[in-house]
């Protein structure tokens, strides 16, 4: 393999305030090394230390010469208060990754995506099996899209050790759980001549622990909103909502117009709020109300 370029310029830094200090990290150690013909790739190292901080890290990745292939990446970085070791591959259809840290709490964290046309999908777990709650979690989801709307979901998972060690014997599962669904559609498109939005979410989630097991009432939210020009001015119309299915529900309408006036920006707007969920204050729920309001603006 042949060595092709080599940087050691400005090692030391200067600064009479930062002699001790070796400034690799802002200009590091790096080679790139080309290797033989046949191989699609060519191969890069960098290394940077920070003496004052104790920090030292390094980067190998062999990146392709064809944008068809992926880039594969090992790195890591290291100091007197932990550390990572990440290491992967990527490409514009393709991602995975693994990443182990140090320090703490040891951390793994494994990541898959997949963009596929119109549609993409993703994977995700995380463990800290070296910790008394022996935490894990998984995460996955996808999307596809349907001309300016895309619809998608996820569910994530959760779990860890909550009962003393000695005790865990006696139930069948001891560990707390948490678990959420979601399911999502939104886009944005050209309505009229003007431009309309919209978002709507569903959410379910539900947990169970020694003792317990239950589903939370399933959460349902949406925003609508169109903009269009209007004589000399911009109107503008938003609609949100929430509602707990079997808990209450809240809604809330925005209004404003805004125009230029005596150089500058002149507005008029309205709310009206529906029901609020209950509350501390409200455990029935509040009561409706509504409001305008006008403002002016100008830049000096």
């Amino acid at each position: 393999m042949a060595e092709e370029e080599y940087t050691t310029n400005d090692l030391w830094n200067p600064n009479p305030s930062n002699k001790d200090r070796l400034t690799f990290a802002e200009t590091p150690l790096w080679k790139t090394l080309s290797l033989p013909p046949e191989v699609p790739y060519k191969g890069h190292l960098k290394f940077s230390a920070d003496v004052l901080q104790r920090r030292v890290a390094g980067t190998g990745a062999l990146v392709p010469t064809h944008e068809d292939l992926p880039e594969f990446k090992l790195e890591g970085n290291a100091s007197p208060h932990g550390g990572a070791v990440t290491m992967g591959l990527s490409s514009d259809l393709l991602r995975v990754e693994q990443e182990r840290t140090f320090g703490g709490v040891p951390t793994t964290t494994s990541t898959f995506e997949s963009n596929l046309g119109p549609g993409s999908l993703y994977y995700k777990t995380q463990e800290q099996p070296d910790s008394e709650a022996d935490m894990k979690s998984r995460e996955f989801g996808g999307r596809l899209n349907l001309g300016p709307f895309s619809v998608g979901g996820s569910r994530m998972e959760t779990s860890q050790e909550i009962m003393p060690e000695e005790q865990r014997r006696y139930y069948k599962d001891p560990r707390y759980r948490f678990w959420k669904d979601m399911g999502w559609l939104k886009g944005k498109a050209d309505i009229l001549g003007g431009v309309g939005s919209l978002n709507l979410q569903r959410t379910w989630s539900g947990e169970s622990q020694p003792g317990y097991e239950g589903k939370h009432p399933p959460l349902t939210e949406a925003e609508l909103s169109y903009e269009t020009v209007l004589g000399p001015g911009t109107i503008k119309g938003t609609a949100t909502g929430q509602m707990v299915r079997d808990v209450g529900k809240q809604y809330e309408v925005d209004l404003s117009y805004r125009f230029p006036l005596l150089g500058g920006d002149a507005s008029v707007g309205g709310e009206f709020t529906g029901r609020q969920l209950p509350t501390a204050q409200y455990p029935t729920g509040q009561r409706s109300k509504w409001g305008v309001g006008v403002g002016w603006t100008k830049k000096f």
